[in-house]
């Protein structure tokens, strides 16, 4: 695939389409954004750390419990509508999504954003299905 490029847009073209990788620092909360970014001149880290802290302000708990491991109802909310945002406003992979709200699996993440929605999985096949 794409062998009739050159050697070096052959590699920033798969640095592009592989997933963004970020890592979340958790004594920081710190946000790390791949090079692929840094090549596109996409400074998600920026955007995605202003979406954090916003949605974390507006219901009274840290960034770090936002992105954190832990589990709590009181977490529940804030972090899906941090997934909606992220999503839906830097338009991120599900697998970045998860990346930076503390390593989640992406089908986590699917599915946080379906509940945000209000969207059962049943009408999610019917939409899909266009019934």
């Amino acid at each position: 695939m794409h062998l009739g490029l050159p050697q070096e847009e052959r590699e920033v073209r798969a640095m592009a389409s592989t997933v963004i990788k970020c890592v979340v620092c958790h004594g920081t909360g710190e946000l790390r954004i791949s090079k692929a970014d840094v090549l596109a001149g996409i400074d998600l880290s920026a955007l995605a750390r202003e979406i954090i802290d916003e949605v974390a302000h507006r219901h009274g708990i840290l960034p770090g419990d936002l992105i954190g491991m832990r589990r709590f109802p009181r977490l529940v909310r804030p972090r899906q509508e941090a997934v909606v945002r992220l999503r839906d406003e830097l338009d991120m992979t599900w697998k970045a999504v998860g990346l930076i709200l503390g390593g989640r699996d992406h089908s986590t993440m699917i599915y946080s954003y379906r509940r945000a929605r209000g969207e059962t999985a049943l009408e999610v096949k019917r939409r899909k299905n266009g019934r």
